[in-house]
């Protein structure tokens, strides 16, 4: 043991604690899940060894090995239906792709990797229970408080104790474009593999946070503590640095206050939630010069330099030049690892997520996600418990938020672990209605009444006969 790598130590961690708290429950599993990829930036950075690159994959491989091979309850399975027949397409036209030898055969497989390795997590959200909902929150909620004193710790001493400059981490070091009167700073990734996934990250848990702040049936002391996580999480998404999180959030918290489908005595209580959290985290961000590189956004040609970066290669050249992908792993946002960059092809695309999807997986695979995005968008949730009702709601808002952004820039379907929060959301609105698991899609629900009633008189027979028989000689 004192031979093997560190990163490979880490990988055999990662795989068993993860398989362990799956055995417990799908909501402590990805808590666990959550945990690695939580600090899975800080270990790579660290380990150079090339395993640890795979810690978060070992995790994963651990979780879905456990879960899948556990019993589903009718009503989870029946819940999950339409998610898997969805699942099948998306990870099936990848497997086509991946035998056309069009790239190298590594490249091949990492482009497989970050395409396929996270999507199960669809599946996983639609067999979510609210109790898994809850140990989820509450595991945010603390992973979120640890993460906002790294930066705070970055702040003051700035990434080198936790980041030493190499292969890895060159691109964070050249990202000192955070202004202030008494000079430049780098952008804090915290534990993250850049401050880009850290503040995307705190936004994606913003609904599980908020659900808990305001879930009635919670004590008054830990609703407060959830509140005080909610404050520094958004907080986080200032301090990390980058714009896009921010406008994203400020999109969020409009459509989730306008989105149909809430009470209005509901709405009015998230409404003065969102307002003192806002005026709260307000305070500190116009306190600090550093909390303020979103104000960029009012430079025009900043914002249209950055749009056309976007925008450079257009989804009509993709989808037209290449209808079959340029191949697996051949495009702009591809998390190749630093030892196979002697490999790695002409890269393709542009800063847009719905570009790299057409690039890389032709017509068909971007009609696929096409329809499956209009899907989610477009239906109303029904939350798994009404005690779930404002944070489905508040998933669906951010879905339409982060989608809606999607041409500006890349990793929603990548980053670590923040993809792996966004698929759970979409198996969570994907998830069907509770009653359709109880009643059949040709069946009204008076029918279904009368066989339950049918059937209990039947029991109560068969009890009668039973205990008569018990009583002859």
């Amino acid at each position: 043991m004192q031979d093997m790598p560190n990163g490979l130590l880490f990988c055999l961690a990662s795989l068993l604690l993860c398989a362990s708290a799956a055995r417990r429950s799908i909501g402590a599993g990805i808590g666990a899940v959550l945990a690695i990829g939580y600090f899975y930036g800080i270990i790579r950075a660290n380990y150079l060894d090339g395993f640890s690159h795979f810690a978060f994959d070992a995790g994963l491989i651990g979780f879905y090995f456990v879960r899948f091979n556990m019993p589903v309850s009718d009503r989870a399975e029946a819940a999950s239906r339409s998610t898997k027949n969805w699942l099948i397409l998306l990870l099936g036209w990848p497997l086509v792709l991946f035998f056309l030898p069009i790239n190298h055969i590594f490249i091949q497989l990492v482009g497989l990797r970050h395409i396929v390795l996270f999507l199960p997590f669809m599946l996983i959200g639609a067999r979510t229970s609210s109790k898994d909902l809850n140990t989820i929150a509450m595991t945010i909620a603390v992973l979120n408080v640890i993460c906002f004193g790294f930066a705070i710790v970055e702040y003051y001493n700035g990434i080198v104790p936790f980041f030493p400059r190499n292969s890895v981490t060159e691109i964070m070091y050249h990202s000192t474009d955070v202004k202030t009167a008494t000079g430049r700073f780098y952008r804090l990734p915290s534990t993250f593999t850049s401050s880009h996934a850290f503040g995307g990250n705190m936004l994606l848990t913003l609904p599980f946070l908020l659900n808990s702040v305001l879930n009635p049936s919670s004590a008054i002391s830990k609703r407060l503590l959830m509140a005080g996580a909610t404050v520094l999480t958004v907080l986080s998404i200032f301090i990390a640095g980058p714009r896009l999180p921010v406008v994203q959030l400020f999109g969020f918290i409009t459509l989730m206050l306008l989105l149909p489908g809430l009470k209005p005595s509901v709405r009015l209580t998230l409404a003065s939630c969102i307002l003192v959290i806002g005026l709260i985290s307000a305070f500190y961000v116009n306190s600090n010069e550093r909390f303020q590189r979103f104000k960029t956004l009012n430079n025009t040609e900043l914002v249209e330099s950055r749009a056309t970066q976007s925008l450079g290669f257009s989804l009509q050249d993709s989808l037209l030049q290449y209808p079959l992908g340029v191949g697996l792993g051949g495009v702009v946002g591809s998390s190749l690892p630093f030892f196979l960059k002697t490999y790695a092809p002409t890269y393709f695309g542009a800063e847009n997520e719905f570009v790299r999807i057409a690039a890389e997986q032709g017509i068909i695979g971007f009609m696929i996600w096409i329809i499956l995005i209009f899907k989610i968008l477009s239906r109303r949730p029904t939350a798994i418990t009404p005690k779930w009702e404002i944070g489905t709601h508040a998933m669906w808002a951010m879905l339409i938020v982060c989608w809606a952004t999607a041409f500006i820039g890349t990793g929603m379907l990548q980053g670590i672990p923040n993809s792996v929060l966004m698929l759970l959301q979409m198996g969570i609105i994907l998830r069907r209605p509770s009653q359709d698991t109880l009643l059949s899609p040709t069946t009204p629900a008076r029918v279904t009444l009368m066989e339950r009633f049918r059937k209990l008189e039947s029991n109560e027979k068969n009890a009668v006969f039973e205990s008569a028989g018990s009583n002859l000689p």
